[in-house]
């Protein structure tokens, strides 16, 4: 095989994988709205206890799809992080759920461009983020300042990320020195450390 043809071939099976999590995301956002999983932290418990052992997996799991499709308040799965790990695990099992969703995310963008990025956001929110972004002249600092904000919903930027000029080396940098701040603060304040 050439190197040409290596690159498809880990092109399709990466596309097969993020079919599949995309087939995923929708059966667990059907079951899930169904049988009320999402609707609280203890409901949410409840879901997870279900998987025994495996619940810090489920958890990352489900973390990745919020950062692909953010289809449920992501905030609501931080505080039921800290809640049901503690604020330590919790702030683990959300950063590696985090940093692997963006990195699919920025994937998806690069190789799929806007008509992926429009068939999974309304083109209300689309044209609102380009609206955005267009008005930035350094991508990359207004990327680490989003990211940094509580309650900023900064998930759906990962694809423009990808979309546009910046690289993956400032993006994932920016992922992993930035996304933290939040991730803690939200484990911090619903573990019970931190109160306003």
């Amino acid at each position: 095989m050439t190197q040409e043809q290596n690159a498809k071939r880990l092109k399709n099976i990466l596309s097969a994988i993020v079919l599949f999590m995309i087939i995923a995301l929708v059966a667990l956002m059907v079951i899930g709205r169904v049988k009320g999983y999402f609707d609280s932290v203890e409901t949410l418990s409840t879901f997870l206890a279900g998987f025994g052992v495996l619940a810090p997996l489920a958890f990352v799991i489900i973390r990745i799809l919020l950062v692909i499709a953010p289809v449920f308040p992501v905030p609501l799965f931080v505080a039921a992080a800290a809640m049901i790990f503690g604020p330590v695990h919790g702030f683990i099992y959300v950063y590696v759920g985090n940093i692997i969703g963006c990195i699919i995310g920025y994937w998806l963008g690069k190789n799929y461009g806007p008509a992926f990025v429009k068939g999974l956001i309304s083109e209300k929110a689309y044209n609102k983020c380009v609206e955005r972004i267009a008005g930035q002249k350094n991508y990359n600092i207004f990327y680490a300042i989003i990211i940094s904000i509580p309650l900023f919903p900064d998930d759906i930027f990962v694809y423009f990320s990808g979309l546009g000029k910046q690289d993956f080396k400032t993006f994932i940098a920016s992922v992993i020195l930035f996304k933290p701040i939040v991730i803690a603060l939200y484990c911090l304040v619903f573990g019970g450390y931190l109160t306003f």
